[in-house]
């Protein structure tokens, strides 16, 4: 039933449903609602992010009854959150910032992942964790 496919960088497929991203992302509610050339209707839309990144983001906002996200490290959530910001997916940001409060593995990484998404308030939690170590 997917009418929409997206293909990552290092070319890989995925179908997905166009109502979903239009839910879960201002920028492609905003692809999707431009015209089309008829002839690229049905081609992939490709995307600069690699596979594991594109398919973290669409396991996060698909519903429950899909398989979660894997747990991730604190490094590859960065990413996932620089990819969540470039597409406005705020839903993505929100589930990014409960995981990473319930991570103390590396406070330090945290903190930075919290200054580079101007989340003050895990910032200082992770300051305060990192200086707990020391």
């Amino acid at each position: 039933d997917a009418d929409f496919t997206l293909k990552s960088s290092d070319g890989v497929l995925f179908k997905v449903h166009s109502p979903i991203l239009k839910l879960s992302s201002v920028f492609f509610r905003d692809l999707l609602a431009m015209p089309r050339d008829p002839l690229d209707v049905g081609m992939p839309v490709e995307i600069a992010e690699k596979s594991d990144v594109l398919e973290a983001l669409l396991r996060i906002i698909y519903p429950h009854d899909s398989t979660p996200p894997k747990p991730m490290i604190l490094e590859f959530m960065c990413t996932l959150q620089k990819a969540a910001e470039k597409y406005e997916m705020h839903y993505v940001t929100s589930y990014i910032r409960k995981e990473v409060m319930v991570r103390d593995d590396d406070p330090v990484a945290l903190y930075t992942l919290a200054l580079r998404s101007g989340w003050k308030d895990i910032a200082r939690y992770a300051s305060v964790q990192a200086l707990r170590l020391s």
